[in-house]
């Protein structure tokens, strides 16, 4: 009975990652300074707004089975990017922008096309979420290398690596007033790394050893 127990576990270990495929909407958030950019449409503030130095956060939130079944996935030979597109108003990929509190946010609408890829981009990668017509589109540069396949496999622990190595994002946002684009620098993540096991051995290792000297020399003075 206990190797059967084990081999349905191993069973269901193996059928999970087929099964997670296109389980959930996937979204991805990215925020840091702006270094350049002007506000001709007056999203966030003023018309002509300069936006460099402002706080800046970017999100893109799509469901790649539904974007596959839209429209179309475009592989070239080499392997080296990938696109899935579409022209389905049904709210398949989200564009989200917010600068300095103001939020600026595009889902796509009938007989716009929507685009996202992935694309090798020197020794790294490139991620672009694109709205088009009177819409958005946020590239995301990173020095993760690219793998292949992404999208069609399960992208997400990709696409979260190029997220949290971003280097740099560009940002374009076209209205009836113009067109806002502007530069964005990453706010690098900070992470406090955990004491390996071995460190933990050595202190408790270390600590034990003075309790012990202790009692002793407690021990003799008696």
């Amino acid at each position: 009975m206990k190797a059967v127990r084990i081999g349905m576990f191993c069973l269901a270990a193996l059928l999970a990652p087929a099964a997670g495929l296109y389980a959930s909407i996937i979204t991805e958030t990215v925020s840091g300074t702006i270094g350049s950019g002007i506000d001709n449409a007056g999203i966030f503030g003023p018309q002509g707004a300069n936006l460099a130095g402002d706080a800046a956060t970017v999100t893109y939130m799509f469901n790649p089975s539904v974007l596959v079944a839209d429209g179309g996935l475009y592989t070239p030979v080499a392997s080296t990017s990938e696109t899935l597109s579409g022209t389905v108003n049904d709210g398949v990929l989200t564009n989200t922008v917010t600068v300095n509190g103001t939020t600026f946010a595009q889902t796509n609408t009938p007989s716009v096309t929507v685009h996202f890829s992935t694309s090798e981009f020197g020794g790294g990668t490139l991620v672009d979420s694109l709205i088009g017509g009177l819409g958005s589109e946020i590239k995301i540069y990173s020095g993760t290398p690219y793998q292949y396949p992404t999208l069609l496999v399960n992208p997400k622990p990709f696409l979260d690596l190029v997220s949290a190595t971003a280097t740099s994002i560009t940002v374009g946002i076209d209205n009836s007033e113009g067109q806002t684009d502007f530069d964005l620098t990453p706010t690098p993540s900070v992470t406090t790394p955990e004491p390996s096991s071995f460190s933990l051995l050595m202190v408790a290792g270390l600590l034990s050893v003075y309790v012990i000297r202790k009692m002793q020399s407690t021990h003799a003075r008696h």
